[in-house]
């Protein structure tokens, strides 16, 4: 197993911030020459405050098991010092898609089989990257890179603060705004249904409809904007439990009484299957 975390402003300097990419990678020096793994950029949660262990390695250990190169973003967030605001964390990412990209010949990867997987307020961040910003934010700019190197082949959006606007986590838009929290044309702006268009991704989303933190109406308005657009995607809305629920078993929760039961736990698996099939690896095709 290839294991290392790598420095995203060493790679980077138009980020100022530090961040880091957690390696999680097959070992392949005796792969055969032509075989390829798709990879899976993890995205974890934390209201933009913190980046949230229990959506990082759980989550690449699912994905690693089934033969995808795995990186963990741990982007540098509100509780940060010194306290970072939009686009920082959106930089990080598009340096994470560049990062993985431009290494797919070390890490054997099939460069159009690159996904990006977010939870909570990392929904958002992968969701709003995903849905159009990656191409229209002018990151590729900022970065001095090829826009191509930051598309995403396929996306997932795991309870995630999609929309901006009410209903929402105005905790979380606090966190990435600071005062342009107030600007309803910025909140509009950064809200996943309203970027979604002809560079968004297939996309998985799934939630709970009794969510306490992140209203279900997020996702419900990301799935209308994806039917909308005739985009692919693939929902669970489950009808119980709260949220931050990670793999949903009782490698994730910190109490045997908040363990859900296994049917939510299943979304891990779906999303997987999901993952390989719509880049192309899904296993055991019928011919």
């Amino acid at each position: 197993m290839i294991c290392k975390s790598i420095s995203i402003n060493e790679l980077y300097p138009a980020i100022e911030h530090a961040g880091f990419i957690d390696v999680y990678c097959h070992e392949t020096k005796n792969d055969p020459e032509t075989r390829r793994y798709p990879a899976m950029i993890i995205v974890p949660g934390g209201g933009y405050a913190y980046a949230a262990k229990c959506e990082s390695e759980p989550i690449m250990a699912a994905f690693f098991s089934a033969g995808v190169q795995s990186f963990v973003l741990r982007y540098t967030a509100a509780q940060s010092e010194p306290c970072v605001r939009y686009p920082s964390e959106h930089l990080q990412l598009a340096a994470a898609f560049d990062y993985v990209r431009s290494h797919a010949d070390e890490y054997k990867i099939d460069k159009n089989a690159i996904g990006v997987i977010g939870f909570s307020a990392g929904g958002h961040l992968a969701g709003s990257y995903s849905a159009g910003l990656w191409h229209e934010d002018g990151y590729a700019e900022a970065l001095g890179i090829d826009v191509e190197t930051l598309r995403p082949n396929a996306a997932a959006l795991c309870y995630g603060v999609l929309s901006f606007t009410e209903p929402t986590s105005e905790w979380t838009v606090k966190n990435l705004l600071g005062e342009r929290r107030f600007d309803n044309d910025e909140r509009a702006r950064l809200s996943y249904e309203n970027i979604v268009g002809e560079n968004t991704p297939p996309t998985f989303l799934w939630h709970t409809s009794t969510d306490d933190i992140v209203p279900v109406e997020c996702s419900i308005k990301a799935m209308a904007a994806l039917a909308a657009h005739k985009i692919p995607f693939q929902a669970h809305i489950f009808p119980e439990c709260g949220h931050g629920l990670s793999r949903a078993t009782r490698l994730t929760q910190p109490e045997e009484a908040l363990i859900p039961p296994s049917y939510i736990a299943s979304w891990m698996g779906e999303c997987t299957d999901w993952f390989l099939r719509v880049v192309g690896y899904q296993e055991n095709i019928k011919r």
